[in-house]
Formats: C-alpha cells, structure tokens, sequence
C-alpha cells in the first residue's frame, strides 16, 4: 500500500490516514513517497523546532523542506501522550527524529559515520562516489549506507527500526529511499521523513545534485499506544480545502 504526494506532510498525512483505515491497524509493506521533499529554494527557512532532547534543549533549523503549513503547524501542536511525566507533543518528536538522524551523538547517525576502512564512513564514501561523478554502471545501485548490524541486531528487541538508506542518482538528480523493520506511524514517521529529507537537502548542497524524490518503506508500519489517533488525524485534515505550503 502505498502514499504518494507532492510534500512531505501530506504525505505524511495520507500514511497515517491509510493505516487508520484497516481493521488491524497496521499495514506490512507501506510506501510513502514524497515526490518534491525539498523546495525549488533549497536555502529557504520554513521553521524552527526547539525540544529537551537527551536532557539538553536542542534547536533545528528546519531550512529548504516542503511543508504544507497547516498540517506541520497542528502536528507539531499536538499532544501525543504524556510519559514519565513529560508531555510530549508533534514538535518534539519532530526534535527527537532529527537528533537520532542527524546529531552526532543520535543512534542512526553514529551507524552512517561508523569507520569503513582508511579513515572514512559510509556517509564518506557516498558522497565520495556522488562528488566525483563516479556513478557509472553498477555504482548507481552501491550508494547505501546500512544501519541494521546482523551480527548484533538480528533477532534483538531493541535493534534500530532503520535498516538503510539508499541513495538513487537518476541524471542530476539524486532520490533517496529509507527502509525500516517498523515505524510508529503516529508518533515518528512524521520527524522520519524531515530528518530524511535534511540528509538529502545536506548531501545534495555537498555534491551539487538536485534533490528527487524521498522514498520511505516501511516493512510494517504500527501505531504507539497512548495516543488519539482519530483526533490527531481529524486535526491535520481540518479546512482541508486550502493547502498553504512554506
């Protein structure tokens, strides 16, 4: 099953919506493909997003992503659930998604830096293969960097949802396509996909590609306890007949 649109949350939107329509309240093998993730202006600042992550208050910039601002803005306002006495809204799960991708110390991006050999990453050597223009033949399907670590993670309750990101050059353009074992759809897909999209945004500016299309499969896509899905998914269609984007 798949959802496929033009900005990253709408997309996110239809997913969400998608998997609230089954009778399981799951679904084995969603798609969500964002066809333009990234603004004609690459430069453009849409938003800011500042949450207590890992005990310390974070700040990103949210800059080039194609957002449709009203659904972004009532996500990022609403309250998911509450834990352990935090309450936690879209805006800091947003916050924790990019932490985990993009922040030196976060869980997925400790996985893409990790040594390869001579010094360099995965992500290294991506961008390596990208910026020299050496994507000839079989090299156009070489460009992924893995998290999931069989020899550690197989069978382990606690392995990283992630499992790869794929790199696609198509021309001068370059897509993205991320797996995962299982994503809360509710809680974390929608900061998965900005996360994604800044890492495409970033390597993008490093090797002078245009950003294509953001792919993300999701081998089972799940919902977290505790939240009002209906009401979350009834507060992103509200007014659904104008569509404003950053």
């Amino acid at each position: 099953m798949s959802a496929d649109r033009s900005d990253i949350a709408t997309a996110y939107r239809e997913s969400l919506e998608k998997v609230l329509m089954t009778h399981e309240k799951y679904i084995f093998g969603l798609v969500t493909v964002m066809q333009k993730p990234l603004l004609d202006n690459i430069d453009e600042k849409v938003d800011i997003i500042e949450s207590e992550i890992k005990g310390l208050t974070r700040t990103y910039e949210l800059i080039g992503l194609n957002l449709d601002k009203r659904v972004h803005e009532r996500f990022k306002e609403f309250l998911l659930y509450e834990k352990r006495g935090r309450k936690w809204y879209g805006k800091d799960k947003i916050a924790d998604r990019i932490f985990e991708l993009l922040d030196k110390d976060g869980t997925y991006r400790k996985a893409l830096d990790r040594e390869i050999k001579n010094g360099k990453s995965l992500l290294d050597y991506v961008k390596e293969h990208i910026g020299r223009g050496k994507i000839k033949g079989k090299i156009h399907n070489t460009l992924l960097c893995t998290v999931f670590d069989s020899n550690k993670h197989a069978c382990y309750p606690k392995a990283p949802c992630l499992l790869s990101i794929d790199f696609k050059p198509e021309g001068r353009r370059l897509h993205l396509i991320a797996s995962w074992r299982s994503q809360f759809v509710n809680t974390k897909a929608y900061g998965n996909f900005i996360s994604l999209a800044m890492l495409l945004r970033d390597v993008c500016k490093e090797t002078s590609f245009q950003p294509g299309r953001l792919i993300s499969i999701a081998h089972k896509a799940i919902l977290e306890e505790g939240v009002q899905n209906q009401s979350l998914l009834n507060k992103l269609k509200q007014n659904g007949g104008h569509r404003s984007v950053f």
